[in-house]
């Protein structure tokens, strides 16, 4: 399965990539938010895994965009300690933290 990793810290999107292709899937990372609807919008990619805040526009902003033209599997992550259940992305899925996300792979 091919993964789109969308995240703008090269250290981080690193870790997950190495962690994601040592369990098997390929990945590859973007580090702005219209690279990321690109990439979503290519039809390469099985599912995304997104960053709330990046440079260029907010995770929100990338999954409305992508949403109005795909069906794509996302996870929003977050490096934040608390997620606003008022946050808007709730209205479009699940997000997650970096410990739940490394505790569901497994």
């Amino acid at each position: 399965m091919k993964i789109l990793l969308v995240d703008d810290d090269v250290e981080l999107g690193s870790m997950l990539r190495e962690y994601l292709e040592a369990e098997g899937f390929s990945a590859t990372v973007a580090l702005t938010g219209t690279a990321g609807v690109a990439g979503a919008l290519s039809g390469e990619y099985a599912a995304m895994i997104l960053d709330i805040m990046l440079p260029d526009m907010s995770g929100i902003d990338v999954l409305s965009k992508v949403r109005k033209q795909s069906r794509l599997p996302i996870i929003m992550l977050t490096a934040k300690g608390t997620i606003s259940t008022g946050s808007s992305g709730w209205k479009w899925g699940r997000m997650i933290t970096c410990l739940s996300l490394a505790i569901r792979a497994n």
